[in-house]
């Protein structure tokens, strides 16, 4: 364990080196990359190591100890970290869906001018997700909360010479700013009522046979905690800013959505998991947000023409199912499906990197089609990656994960409800999947006569996709069965569980035989039809603009606010004072053309002088 801080010093010295090469060049941008992936390498191999040791360490936790921070009212807030299985199964996947993200970049960024900034700031984005589930008291949670999301606004505004991305970036910053603020108004009541701010500490305090608390701050903290986390992983009514955020470098966004920024929502209330076990009420309106969440992003996604965007609500619904599990208090569960949707939502996304190149950069999936012959790596990746996500019995690891999870979902005390919109989630899941994979590999090729961009194909491009593609089978459950990582039976099998999985199968594929019968009915674009249009326009642009959201918050807030501010600027104080700045404006204009003028101004200046005075001193006269 004594180790553990190599495991984040790592990334750390990929950044500085990254970053300064940014500004200094001292290295060549290909080799500059590779360092940077070389350095995450041996941050995922040491947590390897850190995590196979901890599984001989006889207790159940451990604190590594690095050095007193801040003191509050003489009490040292310590910069320590927490070691249990939470933090190394999220450790081992960050830093694992880290390395091959990195890797992929290698490849798809090795065009790119500023390919030394990107591969800083990804590499501080692990760091500050390291940090994040590391953290072993609340402050140092809400400091790697932070970075992530300067992280993620600094990737999403990449291109920031581009408009419409540095404001995505400061719409993604800004509302998850708004959880930021509950989660800080949370760690202050947290500390006013148990007067610590470690996490171990309050375990030990709520776990307490005599320990008391108040229901009613129980839930206010409770609840303040659960805004900081659907603000961050965009979960409603904070799930606008994520799909707007698509305008980053792909592999950014596979970080963002796989192993950083959207889950990190998902982990807090996991780490905190023994005060919301304390407020059930809480944890029913948990239940209630996932399920609108799934609704809403499934619809959404249905309508999308944006490959990137379809992917985005396609987090957004899987992040959904997470809460839920949440809801449900099956912890394991929600984890369990973070891993697995890290693996194939980062195998999705780099497979779609690889498309919008072969593409001549185009995202919309309409102007797509007949790439199966020309990327077929990609092409068996998106079948493994959209297998996955939409469950294929047996094979695929994402069966296992969402299957835990509905189940947990039977035993709540309102079943039928959320059993129902889970379900009503895998059949919107396989529709807007299967139509995807219709659209770009069996769609028209709109390309055939024009020159696609050419990147040779190496091993950067090569091995994180075949890794993936292995993790997002039943492989991944060997894995964790064998180390017994999480303590869920997947392969025991009743009579209800076949029925229930049966049920779920069914479901699936009669979404995807939806999908392709309204594909086949029109390759081209089924929404352009006139009839669809009479009977369906309204719906559709509803369902494409995400249900209006962003207008409704525009209304809400946007509005009033340049109202106010119109106001005031019409105020008649205001304006006098503005009168008074503008007169000595116009004075200083003045005299500085007064002195750097001609003669003639000055003798001119002088006589208009002269005879003011004389006027002055006739007119008092006379008085």
């Amino acid at each position: 364990m004594n180790y553990i801080y190599l495991t984040i010093l790592m990334p750390c010295i990929s950044f500085f080196i990254t970053f300064f090469n940014n500004s200094q060049k001292l290295f060549i941008k290909k080799l500059c990359s590779y360092l940077s992936v070389i350095f995450i390498f041996f941050a995922f191999l040491n947590s390897i190591y850190i995590s196979i040791k901890f599984f001989y360490y006889p207790s159940h936790f451990f604190i590594y100890n690095l050095w007193n921070w801040i003191g509050i009212n003489n009490s040292p807030i310590q910069f320590n970290f927490f070691i249990d299985k939470l933090s190394l199964i999220m450790l081992v996947m960050v830093t694992g869906i880290g390395f091959l993200i990195q890797l992929f970049s290698c490849w798809y960024m090795k065009k790119e001018k500023f390919q030394s900034r990107f591969f800083s700031l990804m590499s501080l984005f692990i760091v500050s997700m390291m940090l994040l589930v590391l953290a072993d008291n609340l402050i140092l949670i809400y400091l790697g909360w932070e970075l992530v999301g300067l992280c993620s606004y600094l990737l999403i505004s990449f291109y920031y010479k581009i408009n419409i991305n540095c404001i995505a970036a400061k719409k993604a910053f800004l509302m998850t700013k708004i959880g930021d603020i509950f989660l800080f108004f949370s760690i202050i009541i947290i500390y006013n009522v148990f007067h610590t701010l470690s996490i171990h500490s309050l375990v030990t305090i709520l776990n307490g046979s005599d320990s008391f608390f108040n229901s009613k701050i129980l839930e206010v903290i409770t609840l303040f905690l659960l805004i900081g986390s659907i603000a961050k992983s965009a979960q409603f009514p904070f799930q606008t800013w994520l799909s707007d955020a698509m305008v980053g470098p792909t592999p950014a966004s596979a970080l963002i959505h796989a192993a950083t920024m959207v889950i990190s929502g998902v982990y807090l209330i996991s780490r905190t998991n023994f005060i919301f076990s304390l407020t059930p009420d809480i944890l029913f309106l948990i239940s209630c947000i996932s399920c609108f969440t799934i609704l809403i992003s499934g619809l959404s996604a249905l309508v999308q023409h944006d490959i990137k965007k379809i992917l985005a609500y396609s987090t957004i619904s899987q992040v959904g199912y997470m809460f839920l599990a949440l809801g449900s208090q099956s912890w394991n569960a929600a984890i369990f499906h973070v891993v697995v949707h890290a693996i194939f939502k980062s195998l999705l996304f780099l497979s779609t990197s690889a498309v919008i190149l072969k593409s001549n950069l185009e995202q919309n999936i309409f102007k797509m089609g007949g790439l199966r012959k020309k990327i077929p790596l990609v092409y068996i990746s998106f079948i493994f990656g959209i297998s996955s996500l939409l469950s294929l019995p047996i094979i695929t690891a994402g069966f296992y994960s969402k299957e835990s999870i509905l189940i947990s979902v039977l035993g709540n005390n309102f079943t039928i409800i959320f059993f129902v919109f889970s379900l009503l989630g895998v059949f919107l899941t396989s529709m807007y999947t299967s139509r995807l994979f219709l659209f770009v590999f069996y769609g028209k090729n709109f390309f055939k006569n024009k020159n696609f961009i050419n990147y040779k194909i190496e091993f950067a491009y090569y091995f994180p996709l075949i890794i993936l593609n292995m993790l997002s089978t039943f492989i991944l459950i060997l894995i964790f069965n064998k180390n017994n990582v999480f303590p869920i039976n997947y392969f025991y099998l009743n009579h209800k569980k076949i029925i229930f999985e049966l049920i779920s199968f069914l479901i699936s594929s009669s979404g995807c035989l939806c999908s392709y019968y309204i594909w086949n009915i029109d390759k081209n674009n089924f929404i352009k039809k006139q009839y669809i249009k009479n009977f369906f326009y309204f719906i559709v642009n509803f369902l494409l603009k995400g249900w209006y959201f962003d207008k409704l918050y525009n209304l809400i807030f946007i509005f009033p606010h340049n109202f106010i501010l119109r106001l005031i600027n019409k105020d008649p104080i205001d304006k006098k004072l503005n009168l008074l700045k503008y007169n000595f404006q116009y004075l200083n204009k003045f005299m500085i053309e007064i002195e750097f003028s001609y003669l003639r101004k000055y003798f001119l200046i002088f006589i208009l002088s002269i005879i003011i005075f004389l006027s002055v001193c006739i007119i008092t006269i006379i008085i």
